[in-house]
């Protein structure tokens, strides 16, 4: 793997299926870094979106001012933060996402570069983006669930453990996967509601930013079709990265895919879909 090289570049929202769709193509071949964090994301990757999130005053999950960097009026302040990450990927902390991997076919996933794609498409002009989304109240339930789950946990770890909060301190300042240590992931996703406007502006994002892209390099996936037919959507994955790989590895890795997945909140919530959700789940084709 090269500087030059360009790598693929998976988007989508949080809960979406980022994380699974990245550990089945590094099964298949795909070197996705050295220092992975506990959504499988690149910590190099990360810290450089969270950076630019912190440049404009945003966050994952409070994005919209991420979107003034992008206004005409703003242009120089757009490409200095371009000139950055370029002189970033270019020095020797490279090597950390690196290591002392060589592989032909590379990439990164982070549900951020749903909204940062237009920096990255500049640092790679001819990355390809793999696009994959999934139903928006699916998400949102999922993102609830994870709250609580972490809140309980570390209070459970803070209450019991005597070291546990110098850890959470250590992994703040020095550690990686910063943006997934504390005690929760998100306030704002407890509402669901608020969840599923995030859900319409992450893939929103996601179709604007890829519109100016060519066919030959984006492909779309969506969550539920992959769990119900994986061998046919990493067959075309695989194709379209350019991976090598033959049926035999893509029907064993396939065997990991969990179909009851699908549609999991809605198959047993389907009652409390409002006239409001079925607005915003049409924007997505859901």
């Amino acid at each position: 793997m090269s500087k030059k090289s360009e790598p693929v570049i998976i988007i989508g929202m949080h809960r979406s299926g980022t994380s699974m769709l990245s550990d089945l193509l590094k099964d298949l071949g795909l070197y996705t870094g050295n220092s992975l964090g506990s959504h499988g994301e690149a910590d190099f990757f990360l810290k450089l979106n969270d950076w630019l999130l912190s440049q404009t005053c945003a966050s994952w999950d409070n994005p919209n001012t991420l979107e003034h960097i992008y206004k005409e009026d703003n242009k120089a302040e757009y490409n200095s933060f371009v000139g950055f990450l370029k002189t970033v990927i270019s020095s020797p902390m490279f090597l950390k996402f690196k290591g002392i991997k060589q592989s032909k076919h590379w990439g990164f996933k982070d549900p951020v570069s749903s909204i940062t794609l237009p920096f990255w498409l500049s640092v790679y002009p001819n990355a390809k983006v793999i696009y994959i989304k999934r139903h928006g109240l699916d998400v949102c339930n999922s993102l609830k669930v994870r709250n609580d789950k972490k809140f309980i946990k570390s209070m459970d770890r803070f209450k019991n453990k005597a070291a546990y909060g110098y850890y959470l301190i250590y992994k703040q300042f020095y550690g990686k996967d910063k943006r997934n240590r504390g005690f929760i992931s998100s306030l704002l996703c407890k509402d669901f509601d608020y969840g599923l406007d995030l859900w319409d502006y992450y893939n929103a994002q996601c179709k604007k930013h890829l519109e100016n892209v060519p066919d030959n390099r984006k492909i779309e996936i969506q969550y539920e079709v992959l769990l119900e037919q994986p061998e046919i959507e990493l067959e075309r994955a695989v194709s379209f990265i350019g991976l090598d790989a033959n049926k035999e590895k893509i029907s064993k890795v396939s065997k990991d895919v969990n179909s009851s997945r699908a549609y999991a909140y809605i198959n047993k919530n389907a009652d409390l879909i409002t006239a409001k959700h079925k607005e915003v789940l049409k924007n997505h084709n859901y």
